[in-house]
């Protein structure tokens, strides 16, 4: 069986040539890796990573293949005493992996130890996925990922998705730009104002496109260096939020409804500019906002709404089959709608 590597369908010269030309061009002399740390290497270049070795590699979970670095690996890389001498397969990682997060008791420690793989090794951490994707979907996205974003800001310990605050609102291509993989081709986007059925949740939603890319890549195959979750932040209007202590958003009421939109325009031009060849994909907003951004962005820009369009077309093939088998005519068929949720009209607009 062939180690499973997203990374391999992906050209790596093309990319470290375009973001060691990204940093020349910003002039920073600095690397960032997947952590959002900022590190100064020995020359003012980007470091590329045939040229990394050390430490650099392992911090780097892109790079990082944990006990499964060859031999010569080892000594052209500088490993050597850095990590075990055994070698192991990514199989045998996995299962030790899988037998670690049988250990934990409960879904949030057991999706904690799975964000911690991921940010140390990315290859091994969609190879466990993958191998026991039905065991783990519903630790990486529902009903765990629910929980996950009600303690967010409690649990955070690293960045994984870009933060945008409309405080920041100037400098949006540049914080785009930030995003250590060039040329991301799907994002998914949420402000945090309708998490699943949770409500307003603001900057903690952003698990929910943290757990609902990682679905794309372990169940759909999406190249990891290709997504992006991104959250904006515009407020919140849930007061458990703006009294916690370690609420890691902006601690005031959402801005008006006009000052959003405003917003998100400005993020709609920026993100297409910056990565021209990138869908966005609408992710948890409130229900009226959800209805107008994507009618106000569908003919300009690469666009879908999950809730809305995403939903209703898997609901319609389903019920398509339902109907086939139960042999009762379509037109004999009655549907009955409990909400108006944004997924329940996306649904029904789909149907009917």
């Amino acid at each position: 069986m062939t180690d499973f590597n997203p990374m391999n369908s992906v050209d790596i010269n093309a990319i470290e040539e375009k973001m060691k030309a990204a940093a020349l061009d910003q002039h920073r002399g600095y690397a960032q890796n997947h952590y959002g740390e900022v590190q100064q290497y020995r020359s003012t270049e980007y470091v590329p990573k045939s040229s990394a070795c050390g430490y650099q590699v392992l911090r780097e979970p892109a790079w990082n293949k944990g006990l499964s670095f060859t031999p010569d690996d080892r000594v052209s890389k500088n490993l050597t005493g850095l990590i075990p001498h055994v070698m192991e397969s990514i199989q045998t990682q996995s299962a030790r992996a899988m037998k670690m997060i049988n250990t934990r008791s409960t879904p949030i420690d057991k999706y904690l130890y799975l964000s911690s793989l991921k940010g140390q090794n990315m290859d091994l951490f969609y190879r466990v996925l993958i191998d026991n994707i039905r065991e783990l979907m519903p630790l990486v996205y529902t009903p765990t990922i629910g929980d996950v974003c009600l303690q967010y800001s409690s649990l955070y310990t690293r960045p994984e998705a870009l933060y945008i605050s409309i405080k920041q609102r100037k400098s949006i291509r540049t914080m785009l730009r930030n995003w250590p993989y060039p040329e991301p081709e799907i994002c998914v986007v949420t402000d945090g104002s309708r998490i699943l059925g949770l409500g307003d949740l603001g900057v903690n939603g952003v698990g929910i496109s943290i757990g609902k890319l990682a679905l794309y890549t372990g169940a759909a195959g999406v190249d990891p260096s290709k997504t992006l979750p991104i959250v904006l932040d515009t407020g919140t209007n849930n007061e458990d939020n703006l009294k916690d202590p370690f609420y890691l958003g902006l601690r005031h009421k959402r801005v008006s409804v006009e000052t959003q939109q405003e917003f998100m325009d400005e993020f709609m031009e920026a993100a297409t500019e910056v990565f021209p060849n990138m869908v966005v994909q609408f992710e948890d907003f409130d229900t009226e906002k959800a209805f107008n951004y994507l009618d106000r962005y569908r003919n300009k820009y690469r666009c879908f709404n999950d809730d809305i369009q995403g939903t209703g077309a898997v609901v319609l093939g389903g019920y398509i089959g339902a109907v086939n088998l139960s042999g009762v005519p379509l037109e004999e068929q009655r549907l009955v709608f409990m909400g108006a949720g944004s997924a329940g009209v996306g649904v029904a607009k789909q149907l009917v």
